[in-house]
C-alpha cells in the first residue's frame, strides 16, 4: 500500500519531457517546448483537448500566466485553438506538427513575446497622438487604412497585414515622441516579419474586424478622444490573438 509520503514525493517529480528553464531562459519558451514534445510523442491526441492551464501550471511548477502566454504563442502559430469556457484544443496532428510546427511555433512565440509590450507602448502612443498628431500624420494613417481596405477587397491577406503594420508605425510616429518611437517601431517591425504565420489562416471576417478597429482608432485620434482611442486599442490587442 502506498504511503502518503510516497504519494507526495511522486507529485513533486518533474513531468516526463519537461526541462525546467535555466534562470536566464524564458519560462514561456520552455513550456512551449514541453507542449511540442507532448504533441510529437503522441501524449496529446490530434485535435484533442489540452490539459487545463491550472493543471499544466501545477505539473510544470510555473505560474498560470506563463502557461497562458505559452498557449497564446501556440494559438498565434495556428496549432492550438482556445475556446472561451472550454479550454484549448490542438488543430493539427503530430505529423503535420512535425512538418510545419517548429517554424510556425517559433514565429508565434516571437509575436507573443512582444505583444504585451507593444500594447503597453501603443497605449501611450495613441494617447499622445490624440494631442500631438499633425496633418501629415493623419494623412499617413489614412493612407494605410486605404491600403488595408484595398487589400481586404482583393483578399490579399498577407499584404493586408503588412498594411496594418504600416498603420502601427504611423501611430507611433504620430505620438511625436522620440523615446516612444525608438522603443516601439523596432517591435512593430519585428512583428511585421512574422505576419506570414497569421496570413495563412486569415479570413475576410477577421479582416473586417481589424479594419473596423483601426478605423476607430484613427477616428478617435482625429477627434482627440483619448478614452476612445485607448479603449479601442486595448480591445484590439486583448480580444484576439490575431493582432495586426
Amino acid at each position: 500500500m502506498e504511503t502518503p509520503d510516497a504519494a507526495t514525493d511522486r507529485s513533486t517529480e518533474p513531468s516526463p519531457g519537461w526541462s525546467p528553464p535555466a534562470p536566464n531562459e524564458s519560462k514561456v519558451a520552455a513550456v512551449v517546448a514541453y507542449m511540442q514534445s507532448q504533441v510529437v510523442s503522441g501524449q496529446i491526441d490530434a485535435s484533442g483537448r489540452l490539459p487545463s492551464e491550472r493543471s499544466m501550471a501545477q505539473t510544470l511548477k510555473v505560474s498560470r500566466g506563463v502557461v497562458r502566454e505559452a498557449l497564446a504563442a501556440l494559438e498565434l502559430a495556428g496549432v492550438v485553438e482556445r475556446r472561451t469556457g472550454d479550454g484549448a484544443y490542438l488543430t493539427v496532428d503530430a505529423e503535420d506538427f512535425q512538418q510545419k510546427g517548429p517554424v510556425r511555433v517559433s514565429s508565434g512565440l516571437s509575436l507573443a513575446d512582444t505583444l504585451e509590450m507593444r500594447m503597453d507602448l501603443e497605449v501611450s502612443a495613441v494617447a499622445l497622438a490624440c494631442h500631438r498628431a499633425r496633418g501629415s500624420d493623419i494623412l499617413r494613417m489614412q493612407a494605410a487604412l486605404q491600403a488595408m481596405e484595398e487589400h481586404l477587397e482583393d483578399e490579399d491577406y498577407e499584404q493586408f497585414l503588412q498594411a496594418t503594420m504600416d498603420l502601427h508605425v504611423a501611430l507611433a510616429k504620430a505620438a511625436r515622441s522620440a523615446a516612444l518611437c525608438t522603443a516601439l517601431i523596432p517591435l512593430t517591425e519585428a512583428a511585421r516579419a512574422e505576419q506570414w504565420v497569421l496570413a495563412e489562416r486569415f479570413t475576410a471576417d477577421m479582416g473586417a474586424q481589424r479594419m473596423e478597429d483601426h478605423a476607430m482608432i484613427v477616428r478617435a485620434i482625429i477627434d482627440k478622444d483619448v478614452a476612445a482611442a485607448v479603449q479601442t486599442l486595448m480591445s484590439h490587442y486583448i480580444d484576439s490573438p490575431l493582432t495586426g
